[in-house]
């Protein structure tokens, strides 16, 4: 909540800018800090709060010895919501020459991260946050401590040189009176802010005004950056410090916003000014627990349960029992369809159904797929499917759209696949690729596909140190998979044939689903819940649920299928 001194700050602000007048930077490039391990269990909320914050840039925390998988996701969606990713590192001891190595890694990762991925998914910069005022060296001999942080950032510049990225760096404020070894009449920031394309002071304040207000601290690098032509990023922080006036964990987020508001005001009127910056997403979600501004947020996720699904096989029973799906859906808890499509049919086939189920809060994803649609001469198949939901939806009413696309191929079935395995995989690569690109060009569709629960030692090709079940993870928004089992636990239960696919999913920021089988298979009863019937079918979904819920990506199961289980022994 605001106090009387904040109140009173923005009212004397606001009323000496109606009379005096003010200047606003016309670029805003506002940022978060992002730390990279909370990609993993807070990648949807962030993505949301990014957008609801209104944020352009990420300093996103990297560490090198995760995948490109583990950031590529991310960096792929923020790139969607336009947002810049910077991949940020650093350690006070990187001020040292000693440990020069260590910068220079970093930036070598950085360099083979970009090579190795494609545009959408690279680093859009570097930023540094080398900070060795921590260290006990500063206070024995400063002097050579800047000395070396300065041969380090030359070092850094030299072999960033050749990549096309933009360079940033973290200082604080108080810099002003150190001096630049070998350049004693340049103060030691304004030396760091010209090495860098754009710099962010750390202007650890609660406050605008006075003499240790925010605009006060920084007024000299923001008057040098207009000479070196650089830009300049105010960094304030939501830490709890236990130091009041650093930071405004105590006032909260909408204070905090409402400061930030005005010093796009106050320092808008230097050309160098381009955006602030908050430290940092933790900060900010430790905040919002209060209930300030994570209300919004807090709220879509309740409308956002865990996926209870079927499939609906034979696309006549949409038209002929759209009203007895609908209401078996309602009876058994379901949230989500996975409908086979005739696209030969005229659209009007399906608003009555996609409507009724919207209205039952119930999502229909379009459903097309067959062991052939992996062969590149069936291709089309995919472009057919994908085509006609687009045109659908682009002229369907709000309720009547569908909420994705999913496949559901299954080759190895084919005599191709014991001919040419590999042949079959690389098409059906391809063809997953072309999906995906379809789907992705249309406005709130979902991709997703099944995909059988042995595929962990299958090396996909192009890639084999890659498991192809978590080639195919990466590729699409969510994957069902068919851990066809009459158990849960122990050696073989569903549990176990899904777990390497969560694991997966959760490293990727990806969704899983898990599906069962409910039809009848009399050579393989193992694989089916036909003989246990519904009941122990829940009771065996609850032990698969209990025991997946903490994993991020896990996000609920499906049956299959809608005929059979309607079938099905109590």
């Amino acid at each position: 909540m605001m106090n009387q001194r904040s109140l009173l700050t923005i009212f004397v602000t606001m009323m000496s800018l109606f009379l005096f007048g003010f200047s606003e930077s016309s670029e805003k490039r506002d940022t978060f800090l992002v730390h990279g391990e909370e990609l993993k269990s807070s990648q949807s909320h962030l993505l949301k709060t990014l957008e609801k914050q209104k944020i352009d840039m990420v300093y996103l925390t990297t560490d090198p010895t995760k995948k490109e998988e583990y950031y590529g996701d991310f960096i792929r969606k923020a790139h969607e919501q336009g947002i810049e990713v910077h991949a940020t590192a650093g350690d006070p001891s990187w001020g040292l020459t000693k440990n020069q190595d260590q910068l220079l890694a970093f930036t070598d990762w950085v360099k083979e991260f970009n090579a190795s991925v494609d545009e959408p998914t690279q680093f859009d910069g570097i930023h540094l946050k080398i900070q060795p005022f921590y260290l006990p060296e500063w206070y024995d001999d400063r002097d050579t401590v800047i000395a070396e942080w300065k041969q380090n950032v030359t070092a850094f510049k030299e072999a960033v040189a050749d990549l096309d990225v933009e360079v940033s760096n973290s200082i604080p404020f108080w810099f002003d009176d150190i001096k630049t070894p070998g350049q004693e009449e340049t103060p030691f920031y304004e030396w760091l802010m010209a090495q860098f394309d754009h710099t962010t002071i750390l202007a650890y304040r609660d406050t605008l005004e006075g003499e240790n207000g925010i605009v006060s601290l920084i007024e000299d690098e923001m008057d040098a950056a207009e000479r070196l032509n650089t830009e300049i990023i105010v960094g304030v922080t939501l830490e709890n410090t236990g130091q009041d006036h650093v930071t405004f964990f105590e006032e909260g987020i909408v204070d905090m916003n409402m400061h930030l508001a005005l010093v796009d005001i106050y320092v808008g009127r230097w050309d160098s000014y381009v955006g602030t910056s908050i430290d940092s997403y933790t900060y900010w979600r430790q905040s919002s627990q209060d209930g300030e501004e994570d209300v919004e947020d807090e709220e879509e996720s309740e409308e956002q349960p865990f996926i209870r699904g079927t499939y609906v096989w034979h696309p006549e029973l949409v038209r002929t029992e759209p009203d007895q799906i609908i209401q078996f859906a309602k009876e058994q808890g379901l949230n989500h369809l996975y409908t086979q499509m005739d696209v030969s049919q005229p659209y009007d086939v399906y608003t009555y159904f996609v409507s009724e189920a919207t209205k039952a809060g119930i999502e229909v994803h379009a459903m097309g797929g067959g062991p052939k649609w992996a062969l590149k001469e069936k291709k089309y198949r995919i472009t057919r499917l994908t085509d006609y939901v687009k045109n659908y939806n682009e002229q369907a009413a709000a309720d009547e759209k569908f909420a994705g696309v999913h496949l559901d191929i299954e080759p190895y079935v084919l005599p191709e696949w014991d001919e040419d395995k590999e042949a079959v995989l690389r098409s059906w690569m391809t063809n997953l690729e072309h999906f995906v690109q379809e789907v992705e060009e249309a406005n709130n569709l979902e991709s997703s596909v099944d995909l059988a629960m042995w595929f962990d030692d299958e090396p996909t090709p192009g890639n084999p140190d890659t498991p192809f079940n978590e080639w195919v993870i990466n590729q699409v928004d969510h994957t069902s998979i068919m851990a066809f089992r009459d158990f849960a636990e122990g050696h073989g239960g569903i549990i176990d044939m899904a777990q390497n696919e969560i694991d997966h999913a959760d490293n990727l920021g990806k969704e899983i689903t898990i599906s069962v089988e409910m039809k009848q298979n009399e050579t393989s009863d193992h694989i089916t819940f036909f003989d246990e019937g519904k009941a122990e079918m829940e009771s065996q979904l609850a032990i698969v649920n209990d025991y997946f819920k903490e994993f991020e990506s896990y996000e609920g199961y499906s049956v299959h299928a809608y005929k059979y289980w309607t079938t099905a022994n109590n």
